[in-house]
């Protein structure tokens, strides 16, 4: 499904945040406006309560997040990733999980 939520930068400016992840293992990510913002792409897997995530930016490393879907909300969970253990502001796990846990909300 479609997932949105407010993704706040280092700066403190929060832009619009978008998570599509598609019934055959496809993902996207957009950040910003359609005019405007930047899009990546990639693909992930489902096993035992943790969606691991790959994608073109971060090539081989994956990216693990344990997560809970309750009626319109989807959390996720940062278990591990591997694109930027640091996570720093732009990353991966960033932008799933605010480096922890982040709510998104399903897109109608």
């Amino acid at each position: 499904g479609a997932w949105q939520r407010n993704y706040v930068v280092d700066n403190g400016y929060s832009m619009p945040a978008e998570l599509s992840l598609n019934q055959d293992g496809t993902a996207s990510a957009m950040v910003g406006d359609s005019d405007d913002g930047s899009a990546i792409f990639g693909t992930y897997s489902i096993n035992d309560g943790i969606i691991t995530v790959l994608d073109e930016d971060c090539g081989l490393s994956e990216g693990n997040y344990s997560y809970t879907v309750s009626n319109t909300e989807l959390t996720l969970t940062l278990v591990s990733d591997e694109c930027d253990e640091d996570c720093g502001g732009g990353s991966r796990p960033h932008f799933i999980s605010d480096c922890s846990t982040a709510v998104w909300t399903r897109i109608e």
